[in-house]
């Protein structure tokens, strides 16, 4: 070991004899210095030759065995204690392993122990330099002039340096909501507006009228005016509402306007009834001639059953188209997405 430390303190005792032109020199041969005896040192610790010149060198260490263990606790655990149980090697090379090994031991518990804090004069003198350190030292400037300003040029260092980006994945949420907004237009025509002629129906007192009036169902409104049973000019109005768009045969009685039959039916929308009188069995095509009935002024046929005729006898009639009711929609999309949409390839 000594013999080393003598040629490592001839190296660099020759390399500092040597007189660089500039430190870019001085580099230079340091680095050709160091790389000339590679292949050399190389050679002779492959070839076995340090064990010639290193005390106590060998091929095969015992420490060899711990490559590959799962860990050095036991092995470190056993050499303490035999170093701490064993008698020191009298060859000084041989016995400097065992010294450190104890000297590692032993040491935490032999050298001088201090309790410092932070009141102690070498924090509290430390702490006044830091906070002032021109109060302590002074002004230094101007007072050495040993220091000279030097420029010197360094080979270029080229790197290749690399990095990854990678775009971080998210997963965020947003709501896309389309809002509908419904307007009711209501019917086509004005509510409860007559939407056809309005006709007198009964000449003579009370003046009878109807007509079919715009509303959500099929209705008619009736009135009438003064008559000896109401006793007052004031117009009178009753309302019909058929029940469905159906053949239908309603009985419509106005009190003092009179009594009438209403019928007629407005499939897909295409109106059209008849006001007037509708008289049952009124017609028959063939009598019954087998069942007479006689009595002293002579006999009379009942109708064979199935051979009668209902008459409907109509006074007035209307055809119209039922009104509509329409609704408008607009809708808008409420888009909180966008921002994530554009990001979108």
């Amino acid at each position: 070991m000594n013999h080393q430390l003598l040629l490592l303190t001839l190296l660099l005792s020759a390399a500092a004899h040597a007189d660089p032109t500039s430190m870019s020199d001085a580099f230079h041969q340091g680095a050709t210095l160091g790389t000339s005896n590679n292949a050399a040192i190389h050679s002779n610790i492959q070839s076995g030759a340090a064990q010639s010149t290193l005390p106590g060198a060998t091929a095969n260490v015992p420490q060899a065995s711990y490559f590959g263990s799962p860990g050095l606790g036991a092995p470190a655990a056993s050499t303490i204690n035999a170093c701490a149980a064993g008698a020191l090697d009298p060859n000084a090379v041989n016995n400097q392993a065992c010294l450190a090994v104890n000297f590692s031991q032993t040491n935490p518990g032999v050298h001088p122990q201090f309790n410092l804090r932070p009141s102690d004069p070498i924090f509290t003198n430390t702490r006044a330099i830091l906070n002032d350190p021109n109060a302590i030292a002074g002004n230094i400037t101007g007072t050495y002039s040993g220091c000279t300003t030097q420029t010197t040029t360094s080979p270029d260092v080229y790197q290749s340096q690399y990095c990854n980006a990678y775009r971080a994945l998210e997963q965020p949420t947003c709501n896309k909501t389309l809002i509908v907004s419904v307007t009711d237009n209501g019917l086509n025509c004005t509510y409860g507006a007559y939407l056809t002629p309005t006709p007198r129906i009964a000449f003579i007192r009370p003046a009878t009228f109807v007509g079919a009036v715009c509303a959500e169902d099929i209705r008619f409104t009736w009135n009438y005016t003064y008559s000896e049973c109401n006793g007052t000019d004031a117009y009178q109005y009753v309302t019909s509402i058929l029940p469905s768009d159906d053949f239908q045969l309603m009985n419509v009685a106005l009190g003092c306007g009179g009594f009438y039959n209403l019928w007629g039916s407005c499939p897909g929308g295409n109106c059209s009834y008849a006001v007037g009188q509708v008289y049952d069995n009124f017609v028959c095509d063939q009598y019954d001639y087998n069942n007479p009935t006689c009595d002293g002024s002579g006999c009379s046929y009942p109708c064979l059953q199935g051979h009668t005729e209902t008459v409907y006898s109509a006074i007035a009639g209307f055809t119209w188209q039922r009104p509509v009711h329409t609704y408008s929609t607009t809708d808008a999309w409420d888009n909180q997405c966008a921002t994530y949409e554009a990001r979108l390839p």
